[in-house]
C-alpha cells in the first residue's frame, strides 16, 4: 500500500474540463452519447479520452449516476483508488442503489488500506448477490486486517461457488503463507496461475511471496511479467507499481545495472512520481555519485517533509559527503516522526561517532537498544561508542555479542581486537588476530594491529619482524609505510621514521597522515616555510582536511600572520568534516581579543557538537572573560574532568577560582598541574598571580625570580615582579621591573602597568610622557587615549580631559568608559554636551550602574527630577554599596519630596563610609532635611 499511496496523483489523468469547448466546438454533445463514447474508449485503452468525456458530463451534470459510476470504474481500473472511492461515495450520497457499486467501493477502500470500511461496504450486499468476487474481496480485506481464519473461510466459499477463481486461489496462497504453510501457499499459487496465467494481480501475489522467502530471481520474473501485462493493457499506473517493486528488489540485491534500467523505464513512464526520483537517487547513492543523488532527493524532502524514507536517504547522502551536521539534522527529523526507526538511529549514531561524540551516539541508539540482541550492527555501533566514551569493559560486551551474531564480519573482529587491547586483554586480542582474514584489506589491518600489540607488549623482536614483513609485503602502500614509520618513531628510530614518512608522502592519495607527520619533522628541524608549503599542498588537494588546516593556521599564527590563519580556518570550517577548524578559529579569535566573534563561532560549533569537551572548555573561557564566574566554574570543572592533562583547561579553571576569591582552590589546581608539567611557563606565571592575589608578595617574588632565571627572554617574570613590588608599595623598584618587561615585550598592558606605577610613585610627568610617547607611535590607540583622559581628569584639568575624551570618541564612538566619563566632566564644567553624552552612554550600557548614576545626576541638575529618580533607583539596586551612587539616590529622593527615605539612606551611608569624595556634600544634604 505504501507504493500505491505515492501514485494517487499520477493516476489522475483527467484533463481540464474547460478544454471541452475547444475540442467539441460550440455545440454541446449529448451526455449519454458522451458516456457511451467514453465506455468505447475504455475498451480500446484510450483512457485519457474517456476521462475527458466523463469529466465533461459530470461538469454539466454533477449528479449523473451513470457518468459517476463509469468514471469510478475507470479510476479503479487504473489503480487510482482514492478517485474511485470519491465517485462511489458520491453515488452513495445520491441514494443510488449500493448493490451496483458496493464491490467496486470495497476494492477501492482495500486498495487504500481502509480495510474496516471495505468490510462495512460489503456488508450491504444481499445474500443473492454474494458471488465469487464478493468473497474474494471480503477475504482480501480480512487478510489485510490480519484476520486469517475469517479470510480463509471467505476464500473457501468463493472456491465452492466456482467460476473464475484465480484471485481466490491467489488470496488462499497469501493466507497460507501468513499462516506459516509455505508448501500450501505455493500449491495455491500454482493453481491460480494455471487458471489465469495472464492475470497480473496473481503474478504480483506470487512475486510478494517469493520476495518474502528471498527467492529474488523468481520474484523478479513475476514482477517483470506483471509489468508487461499491465503495459500491454495500457494500465500505466499499475505498470508503474510493478516496476517500482521490481527496482526495489534489484536495489536490495545491489544489482545496480538492472535497477538503473528499470529506473530509466520508470522515468519515462512516470516522471512525476516521487518514488521514481527516490530510486534514481538511491541508485546514484549506491554508485557513490553523491552530488547527483542529493540533487534528486532534496526536492523530494522539500515536497514531502514527513516522508521518512526520503529524509533517511538524504541524511545518508550527506553523511557520505562528509556533511555531518546536515546529516544529523535529517536523521533527527526522521526520528521526530518515527522515534524507533532503526535505520535512522544507526545512521545518526554513525554520524555522531564520526563527529567524535560517542555519548551522543549512544543516545541515538537508546530507542533501538533492545534490538541489539538480533542486529549485530547495533551491537557494533554501541560497542565502539561505549569504548570511545571511556567504558571499555561495557563496550567489549556489546562487541562480543555482535560478533556472536555475525561471526564472519571481519570489520567487527577488528573492532573487537581494539576493545581487547583497550581493556588490557592482549592475549585474547593476539589470539583473535592469529585467525586468518580472508579479505586482503582486513589481513593488512590485522597485521597492523599485531604490530601495535607487539609494540605495546614491548616485544622488540616480534614487533621488528612484523614491521619488516609489512614493509616487504607493502613496499609502496602509503598507509602501511606511515604506520610502520610511527612504530619506528615511537621506538626512538627517528631517522628511519623520517625516511618512511617521505616514502609514504610520495604515494599518498586520499589521505594525508604521512605528510602531516613529515610537516611535524620539518617544524622540528626549523624548516617552517617548507612545512607551510607541504600543508598548503595537502589543503589544495583536500580542502576538507581539518588537521592540515589547523596545523597550517598554527604555523601562520606563530609568525604573526593571524589574518591569513583566520582565513584558512574559516575556509576549513565551511568544508571540513570535523569541528576542529571552528574550535581553532574560536581560540584564535579569543587570542585576538574578539570576544563577540568568538562567541558567534562557538554557538555554531555547539549546535554540531554540544557535548564536545573543547566546546565545554571554551564556553567556560568565554563566561570567565565576560565576568560570568558562577557559570564559568562548573563548565571549566567539567572540562577539567574530560581533559585532565590539558594546561589551558587547568589555567582557565585556576583563573575562574581566583576571580571567585577561591585562592586556595586556584593554588591547588595549579600545583596539581605543575606535577604534570613542572617547567610550564604559563602555569608558573599563573601560580605567581595566585600568590600575589592571596597577599603573598614574597611567594610571588620567589616565582618571579625563578621565571627571570629560567626564561630570561620572556617578560612575564619581570611583570610579576613589578606587580609584587607595587603590592608591597615599592613603587620605584616596580618601575624598574616593568620597564625591563616593556623592553622585552613592547605591549600596551605592560606599559599601562608601568604608567600606573609612575603615578603611584608621584612621578606624574614621567607617566604622561610615557603615555604620549606610546600615542605618537600608535596614533588613535583607544586605551592610551583613555589613559591620557583619566590622568587629566584626576589632575582636575576637566576642560583638557573633556577634549581628550572626545578625541577617543572620534575613534571609538561607542566606548562606554569614554562616553560616561566625558558626560561627567562635561557636567562638571557646565558644558551643554553633558546630557547628550550621558544619554549616548545609556544607549550603549543601559544596565551599567555607573552610567545610570551619571545620567541620573545630570538629569537631576537639569530639573528632570522624576526621570532622575528612576535612573538613580536602578543604579542603587545594581550597585547598593557604591557610596557616590547612594548619595546621588538620596539627593533625588529629596528632590522628589521623599525626605524620610533619603534620611535613612544618608545616615546609613555616613555610618558605613568614612571616606568618599562627596562625603561633605552628603553631610550637608542630611543636615538640610
Amino acid at each position: 500500500m505504501g507504493i500505491e499511496k505515492h501514485l494517487r496523483r499520477f493516476a489522475r489523468v483527467w484533463l481540464l474540463c474547460a478544454l471541452m469547448a475547444f475540442v467539441f466546438g460550440c455545440e454541446r454533445p449529448d451526455p449519454e452519447e458522451e458516456i457511451d463514447a467514453a465506455i468505447a474508449s475504455i475498451s480500446t485503452g484510450e483512457f485519457e479520452d474517456a476521462a475527458l468525456r466523463l469529466n465533461y458530463v459530470i461538469r454539466l451534470q454533477p449528479d449523473n449516476v451513470r457518468a459517476r459510476g463509469v468514471r469510478g470504474d475507470l479510476a479503479l481500473m487504473l489503480g487510482d483508488y482514492a478517485s474511485a472511492t470519491s465517485d462511489y461515495e458520491y453515488l452513495r450520497g445520491l441514494g443510488a442503489s449500493t448493490g451496483s457499486f458496493a464491490l467496486n467501493l470495497a476494492e477501492a477502500l482495500t486498495g487504500q488500506g481502509r480495510n474496516m470500511e471495505a468490510i462495512e461496504a460489503l456488508s450491504i450486499v444481499s445474500d443473492e448477490d454474494r458471488n465469487v468476487r464478493y468473497w474474494v474481496l471480503q477475504a482480501e480485506a480480512l487478510l489485510a486486517s490480519e484476520r486469517l481464519a475469517e479470510a480463509d473461510r471467505a476464500i473457501s466459499k468463493a472456491i465452492q461457488i466456482g467460476g473464475d477463481q484465480s484471485r481466490a486461489w491467489a488470496a488462499k496462497a497469501r493466507v497460507a503463507f501468513e499462516s506459516g504453510e509455505a508448501a500450501a501457499a505455493f500449491q495455491a499459487l500454482q493453481k491460480a496461475i494455471e487458471i489465469a496465467p495472464n492475470d497480473a494481480l496473481v503474478r504480483l501475489a506470487s512475486a510478494e511471496i517469493y520476495a518474502r522467502i528471498d527467492q529474488l530471481d523468481n520474484a523478479v520474473a513475476e514482477l517483470s511479467r506483471a509489468a508487461d501485462i499491465y503495459k500491454d493493457s495500457k494500465l500505466a499506473t499499475r505498470e508503474t507499481l510493478s516496476l517500482l517493486a521490481l527496482v526495489q528488489i534489484h536495489v536490495a540485491r545491489n544489482d545496480l545495472a538492472e535497477a538503473e534500467a528499470i529506473a530509466a523505464r520508470l522515468a519515462q513512464l512516470a516522471p512525476g512520481v516521487h518514488l521514481t526520483s527516490y530510486y534514481q537517487g538511491l541508485i546514484r547513492f549506491r554508485r557513490a555519485q553523491y552530488d547527483e543523488a542529493a540533487a534528486l532527493v532534496q526536492p523530494l524532502v522539500s515536497a514531502a517533509p514527513a516522508e521518512v524514507h526520503y529524509r533517511s536517504l538524504l541524511g545518508a547522502i550527506q553523511l557520505a559527503r562528509g556533511n555531518l551536521g546536515q546529516a544529523e539534522q535529517q536523521f533527527l527529523r526522521v526520528l521526530a516522526i518515527s522515534p524507533r526507526d532503526p535505520a535512522a538511529s544507526k545512521l545518526l549514531a554513525e554520524t555522531r561517532l564520526r563527529q567524535q561524540r560517542p555519548d551522543a551516539a549512544l543516545d541515538a541508539l537508546l530507542a533501538v537498544q533492545d534490538a541489539a540482541v538480533t542486529d549485530p550492527q547495533i551491537g557494533l555501533l554501541s560497542g565502539v561508542a561505549t569504548v570511545l566514551a571511556g567504558d571499555a569493559e561495557q563496550g567489549l560486551l556489546y562487541l562480543e555479542q555482535a560478533a556472536g551474531l555475525d561471526p564472519t564480519n571481519e570489520l567487527l573482529k577488528l573492532q573487537l581486537v581494539r576493545a581487547y587491547f583497550a581493556t588490557g586483554r592482549g592475549d585474547e586480542a593476539s589470539s583473535l588476530l592469529a585467525e586468518t582474514f580472508d579479505d586482503v584489506e582486513a589481513e593488512t589491518e590485522a597485521d597492523l594491529l599485531r604490530l601495535y600489540a607487539a609494540s605495546r607488549q614491548q616485544d622488540e623482536e616480534v614487533s621488528a619482524a612484523i614491521a619488516e614483513k609489512l614493509l616487504a609485503d607493502h613496499p609502496d602502500t602509503s598507509r602501511v609505510l606511515t604506520a610502520v614509520a610511527i612504530h619506528f618513531q615511537l621506538n626512538g628510530d627517528a631517522d628511519r621514521a623520517r625516511v618512511l614518512f617521505e616514502r609514504a608522502a610520495v604515494s599518498e592519495s586520499g589521505s594525508s597522515t604521512a605528510r602531516l607527520f613529515l610537516a611535524a619533522f620539518l617544524v622540528q628541524e626549523g624548516r617552517q616555510d617548507d612545512a607551510e608549503q607541504l600543508l598548503g599542498e595537502v589543503i589544495a588537494e583536500q580542502p576538507d582536511n581539518a588537521q592540515a588546516s589547523v596545523g597550517l593556521a598554527q604555523l601562520l599564527v606563530s609568525r604573526g600572520a593571524t589574518a591569513d590563519a583566520e582565513m584558512i580556518l574559516r575556509a576549513a570550517s565551511d568544508s571540513a568534516k570535523s569541528v576542529s577548524p571552528q574550535l581553532a578559529l574560536v581560540k584564535l579569535l579569543l587570542r585576538e581579543g574578539d570576544l563577540d566573534a568568538a562567541k558567534r563561532e562557538l554557538d555554531g560549533v555547539e549546535i554540531l557538537a554540544p557535548n564536545n569537551s573543547e566546546v565545554i572548555w571554551l564556553n567556560g573561557v568565554i563566561a570567565l572573560a565576560e565576568g560570568r564566574i558562577a557559570e564559568a566554574i562548573p563548565l571549566l570543572e567539567r572540562a577539567d574532568e574530560l581533559l585532565p592533562d590539558q594546561l589551558g583547561v587547568a589555567l582557565a579553571l585556576a583563573r575562574a577560582r581566583l576571580a571567585n576569591g577561591e585562592i586556595d582552590e586556584a593554588r591547588e589546581v595549579l600545583l596539581r598541574t605543575l606535577e604534570i608539567a613542572p617547567q610550564s611557563y604559563p602555569v608558573r606565571l599563573a601560580l605567581g598571580d595566585v600568590e600575589l592575589r592571596g597577599g603573598n608578595s614574597d611567594a610571588a617574588l620567589s616565582v618571579a625570580n625563578g621565571l627571570k632565571v629560567e626564561f630570561p627572554s620572556q617578560a612575564g617574570g619581570y611583570v610579576l615582579e613589578g606587580r609584587a613590588f607595587v603590592e608591597s608599595r615599592q613603587y620605584d623598584a616596580a618601575i624598574v621591573s616593568l620597564g625591563r618587561a616593556f623592553d622585552l615585550q613592547r605591549s600596551w598592558p605592560i606599559l599601562a602597568m608601568k604608567i600606573q606605577a609612575l603615578r603611584l610613585a608621584g612621578r606624574d610627568a614621567e607617566a604622561a610622557d610615557a603615555n604620549k610617547s606610546w600615542q605618537s607611535e600608535n596614533p588613535g590607540h583607544v586605551p592610551a587615549g583613555l589613559m591620557q583622559s583619566v590622568m587629566l581628569q584626576y589632575a582636575g584639568q576637566y576642560r583638557e580631559a573633556l577634549d581628550a575624551y572626545l578625541e577617543v570618541l572620534a575613534n571609538a564612538p561607542e566606548n562606554l568608559v569614554a562616553l560616561n566619563n566625558a558626560a561627567w566632566v562635561a557636567h562638571e564644567v557646565g558644558s551643554p554636551e553633558a546630557l547628550t553624552l550621558a544619554e549616548r552612554a545609556y544607549a550603549v550600557g543601559p544596565e551599567n550602574p555607573a552610567v545610570l548614576d551619571t545620567l541620573g545626576w545630570i538629569l537631576l541638575a537639569d530639573g528632570q527630577d522624576e526621570l532622575a529618580l528612576e535612573k538613580l533607583t536602578k543604579a542603587s539596586e545594581l550597585a547598593p554599596q557604591a557610596p557616590e551612587i547612594r548619595y546621588h539616590f538620596a539627593a533625588a529622593l529629596v528632590a522628589n519630596d521623599r525626605p524620610d527615605r533619603a534620611r535613612t539612606i544618608l545616615e546609613a551611608l555616613l555610618a558605613d563610609s568614612r571616606d568618599f569624595e562627596e562625603r561633605e556634600d552628603a553631610e550637608k544634604l542630611l543636615g538640610s532635611i
